[in-house]
Parts: C-alpha cells; sequence; structure tokens
C-alpha cells in the first residue's frame, strides 16, 4: 500500500502526523465515517521529515492484509463461533425453544469482547510492523 501526504507535526521517537487526500477507496468503504476530504495519520519517520514536507507512506502488503484480517476476520470469527456454541449449549441445556436467541447474544457478547481486545491490545500494535513509514518525495 502507498498513499501520499503532507507532515503536519512532528512527534516523539521518530514519528511524524501525516495529513493525507482521502482515496478513492477511503470514501467508498464508510468504516471509520469521518467527515471531511482529509485524514491523518501517525507514521514512522526515519527519513526525517520535516513540517510541510511531502511525504510517501508506505506500508508492506502482508501487513495491511494482516491488520485487516485482526479488525474484520477475528471479530466475524468471534460472531460465528459465539452464535454456534450458544445455540448448542442451549440445546444441551434443553432449552431449545431460546437457543437462537442464546446464540445470537452469545455471538454479540463474543463479538464485543473481541473488538475490546482489539482495543485493548490497539497501543501495543500500532508502533509495531502495522505503523505505515513515510519516505520524504522527491
Amino acid at each position: 500500500m502507498m498513499e501520499q501526504g503532507r507532515v503536519i507535526e512532528i512527534l516523539p521517537d521518530n514519528y511524524a502526523k501525516i495529513c493525507m487526500e482521502r482515496a478513492e477507496t477511503c470514501a467508498n468503504c464508510g468504516a471509520c465515517a469521518l467527515p471531511g476530504e482529509n485524514m491523518t495519520v501517525i507514521a514512522h519517520n526515519p527519513e526525517g521529515a520535516r513540517i510541510a514536507d511531502m511525504v510517501n507512506l508506505t506500508l508492506e502488503s502482508r501487513y495491511f492484509l494482516s491488520a485487516a484480517f485482526i479488525l474484520y476476520g477475528l471479530p466475524l470469527l468471534a460472531l460465528l463461533t459465539g452464535a454456534g456454541v450458544g445455540y448448542y449449549a442451549a440445546e444441551a441445556l434443553a432449552l431449545s425453544e431460546i437457543s437462537p436467541i442464546i446464540g445470537l447474544m452469545t455471538g454479540i457478547a463474543l463479538t464485543g469482547l473481541t473488538y475490546f481486545l482489539i482495543k485493548v491490545f490497539d497501543n501495543r500494535i500500532k508502533k509495531s510492523l502495522y505503523t505505515p513509514t513515510a519516505h520524504i518525495k522527491m
């Protein structure tokens, strides 16, 4: 993945805040539902870009795909697993009349727990392989 942006702030530990135009794919996605045409991202700044420098942001495809799996795939798996476990547990407890409802509630609860855990570990993950790198644009 490669995007372009402008450095708007220099942060400690060799990081920079980059302002970038919302790409067409972002505009059609709607996942973050942020208003406006611009969005900001924190990026590793190994080349020492300064405020107002134009930079290319890069993130290796494998890290981009694994981040997408963490944000979308894990919660989906949690929903399906929770629904299945809840449904069959209710059946085993002879609650067959409400087993679909119990399955649904268990799936939603496990999905919520998954999103909570992703948020808890978010700060640890942010400054790792999933952080884009800013390269000064020539």
